[in-house]
């Protein structure tokens, strides 16, 4: 029943310019639809597939789902799918495991339609309820399909690491049941999927959207075939409540040394001996951190910067240890790496002007 089609493909960043950050604290994609994947009305008029997709929260631990956004697929024959009905949902995985057969429904989107097919554009639906997740989670829904092939969410082939992802239906049977998955005809399984990651994103909403610009984008893939990401989000007006900034490093190669490091300058692209990216800070460079740290299972490396005391007090230049109002600074994340000469990497930078 499932299939793909080709659908619409955007440009990649281009190196070492200034881009705005996605408004999402998760993704396993590179933000390029290659295909669409859907169904037709074998079952008849209408009926619901359902697709989803697993993920972790950096570090392992808790956070707040907000809201979900994804890029819509494409409706055969050049005939839009807009307006098309559709249920997303958020599931807690309670043991960890990315096994989709014991979830347990904690989100819904219950009123919703499909919008922006075949631009892919990412649209986000805001939750009836916050969602509140621990570790491995997983974030899709339920689609309505109509006579022709119907193409409900667009398929990245080539970024991030192997994703989780299921797909299911309930036949002729209306509706998909998304609290008890294992009693709808077909329950998750990864039968007749393409390679590739869904494009749908979970957003946090404990810290709020990501903050600031992308800097000193990567020219090449690490030792895990992929870019790595860093993102910002958090409170940076020093008169609001929850005053901090938490930076998240993604697709990085997993238990290895790692290091942010940040500076209120920011240089041309500068390539180190043995290091397979470019560091971009320049000027006085503050080492955040008393000491390393390790990346996680998850590809993973976070850590909550408190403004008044960006590395922990242990800065040795007087003054620039504390965030004053107006005040812009940038972050990247050092990490080990390996290959041919390689012993490092850097993360693209990030670039946050403080209120």
């Amino acid at each position: 029943m499932f299939d793909t089609s080709h659908i619409l493909a955007f440009g990649l960043f281009a190196c070492c310019t200034s881009t705005a950050l996605f408004a999402q604290d998760y993704r396993n994609d590179d933000g390029t639809p290659d295909l669409g994947i859907g169904g037709s009305g074998s079952f008849g008029s209408p009926f619901e597939i359902g697709v989803m997709q697993g993920f972790r929260v950096p570090g392992g631990g808790t956070d707040t789902i907000t809201s979900v956004s994804f890029v819509a697929g494409q409706r055969s024959f050049g005939s839009s799918s807009n307006g098309t009905p559709m249920r997303i949902a958020v599931w807690e995985d309670p043991n960890d495991d990315l096994d989709p057969s014991d979830l347990v429904l904690v989100g819904t989107v219950t009123l919703a339609s499909m919008q922006f097919s075949e631009t892919g554009l990412f649209i986000t639906y805001e939750l009836d309820q916050p969602a509140v997740v621990q570790d491995a989670f997983f974030v899709g829904g339920a689609y309505e399909i109509g006579q022709g092939p119907t193409r409900v969410v667009a398929v990245d082939e080539s970024a991030g690491p192997i994703p989780v992802k299921f797909q299911f239906n309930n036949g002729a049977s209306l509706p998909i049941d998304l609290a008890n998955l294992n009693v709808n005809q077909q329950p998750p399984n990864p039968f007749f999927l393409p390679p590739g990651q869904f494009m749908i994103r979970p957003n946090d909403g404990s810290y709020g959207g990501p903050l600031g610009v992308e800097v000193c984008t990567q020219s090449q893939p690490n030792s895990l075939g992929t870019m790595s990401e860093l993102l910002a989000n958090g409170s940076i007006d020093s008169a609001a409540a929850g005053y901090r900034l938490r930076l998240t490093a993604a697709y990085v190669p997993e238990n290895v040394s790692a290091l942010f490091v940040a500076s209120q300058t920011f240089g041309a692209p500068f390539t180190p001996a043995g290091s397979r990216g470019a560091i971009c800070l320049n000027g006085s460079i503050l080492r955040i951190g008393p000491s390393l740290g390790l990346t996680d299972s998850s590809h993973a490396y976070v850590w909550e910067v408190d403004p008044m005391r960006v590395n922990g007090g242990t800065s040795s230049i007087p003054g620039f240890n504390v965030v004053a109002a107006g005040q812009t600074w940038n972050f990247q994340l050092w990490h080990r790496d390996s290959g041919v000469g390689i012993n490092s990497d850097f993360t693209p930078g990030v670039s946050v002007t403080f209120q």
